[in-house]
């Protein structure tokens, strides 16, 4: 009875002393800890966590700053915005990843990238999706514990002017684009286009800059009020030059400074600016006319005309910043 008693002792001495040390572990190592705990319980096999159901607005076309990437798994921060723009340009709302556990700052960056980062990192990776994968809001979570980031975003198009939006490029696309023409003529027509039917939307940009306090009636930062209610600012110009650029299948992106958005075209082996907004002549001088100043240029030519507006973020859009060497 004595040896039992005796073997029971040394059994729950060394189950103490295993929970003893896992405990301690935990507490000095809880990520690893709960990173393996979690895999385990749930049988998660993180290093081949993508996103299958892209929707059709997805672009399968990589970028010198951010490229797609097949599997979510970050080991570093470009990784991890790659897994951002990823996540953005697939077109889905919700998707959850886990950070490779060597990587210790993942969910700090993670949660810095959409709260808190001085660079706008999240406001220029946009710019590389579709418009209609744009967002009004995005959100993070993420488990310093379990290596765990979930990312969630509003649409900022909803299908309904999806569908409106598709109609009007369609016939819009029917009428002016002609096949046995030239790409550069066929732009020039879609550039004319916009410029001559949409009105620079003056009150939502006051209202934007803090000079008034009265907001537009208009969705004029979107494709939509573009080209349904023929109103817009740069943002809804340059979106709306997208569509057409993304149906003539001519690789694209929109560009970015401090207080201006425009297009980028890439045609004949070369990127080239294309600044609808600014070739609106109603927008800088008041009087009704077209120009084409800002009408396929290169960088050099472009920051010659304006520095102020166009001066945008070379170690973002470095296939433009290129031009200048």
């Amino acid at each position: 009875m004595k040896k039992i008693l005796d073997f029971l002792i040394v059994i729950s001495f060394i189950f103490s002393l295993l929970f003893l040390s896992s405990e301690v572990y935990r507490y000095f190592y809880p990520y690893e800890y709960n990173y393996y705990y979690n895999l385990f319980i749930n049988k998660i096999d993180e290093t081949k966590i993508s996103i299958k159901n892209k929707n059709e607005y997805y672009r399968d076309i990589d970028f010198l700053y951010v490229q797609n990437v097949d599997v979510m798994h970050p080991t570093n921060k470009q990784e991890l915005i790659n897994s951002l723009y990823t996540f953005i340009n697939s077109g889905v709302e919700d998707f959850t990843f886990y950070c490779a556990k060597e990587y210790k700052d993942c969910t700090k960056e993670a949660k810095e990238l959409i709260y808190d980062d001085e660079n706008n990192v999240i406001s220029k990776i946009y710019e590389f999706a579709h418009p209609y994968n744009d967002y009004n809001g995005i959100s993070c979570g993420a488990n310093s514990y379990t290596g765990q980031v979930t990312f969630h975003v509003d649409k900022k198009y909803t299908e309904e002017k999806i569908d409106l939006i598709n109609k009007e490029v369609d016939k819009i696309y029917n009428k002016l684009v002609d096949p046995n023409d030239t790409d550069y003529n066929n732009i020039r027509k879609i550039h004319d286009y916009l410029a001559n039917t949409i009105e620079y939307d003056k009150v939502k940009s006051d209202y934007i800059d803090g000079d008034s306090s009265v907001d537009s009636i208009y969705d004029s930062t979107s494709a939509y009020g573009a080209l349904i209610e023929k109103k817009a600012i740069c943002g809804g110009y340059t979106d709306a030059m997208f569509l057409f650029l993304e149906k003539m299948n001519i690789k694209s992106m929109r560009v970015s400074s401090k207080t201006h958005i425009w297009n980028a075209v890439y045609l004949d082996n070369k990127w080239y600016h294309l600044d609808v907004t600014w070739d609106d002549a109603r927008y800088t001088s008041g009087r009704d006319f077209l120009r084409h100043d800002y009408f396929l240029i290169d960088t050099n030519t472009l920051l010659s005309l304006d520095k102020k507006s166009h001066s945008f973020y070379q170690d973002t859009y470095l296939e433009l910043a290129q031009n200048t060497n």
